[in-house]
């Protein structure tokens, strides 16, 4: 039990943490689309990753979705790096 409590906690803060950076980032403006955006695309998200995922857990292993979950997030997270190395650099030019 504790450990679906501490996953709900999880799962809170990691949404609850990206709406705030999001709408931190976005311009005042657009502020409600952005944020619509991106919870539009969480939920594509989750119906494409649902439905493949079965597919790779029937077809493969039972250990592929986690696989393939795991990489895409490895890449999203290099990809963010990345971008935050290239806005550090762009500081430092104009600086």
């Amino acid at each position: 039990l504790i450990f679906f409590v501490l996953l709900g906690i999880g799962q809170i803060s990691a949404f609850l943490g990206s709406q705030s950076l999001i709408g931190q980032e976005a311009p005042k403006e657009a502020r409600g689309s952005v944020i619509g955006a991106f919870n539009i695309s969480g939920a594509i998200g989750i119906l494409f990753i649902t439905t493949t995922g079965g597919r790779l857990f029937d077809g493969m292993s039972p250990k592929a979705p986690f696989i393939i979950v795991g990489a895409v997030n490895l890449l999203v997270m290099l990809g963010g790096l990345w971008l935050r190395a290239q806005e550090v650099n762009v500081k430092t030019v104009r600086a």
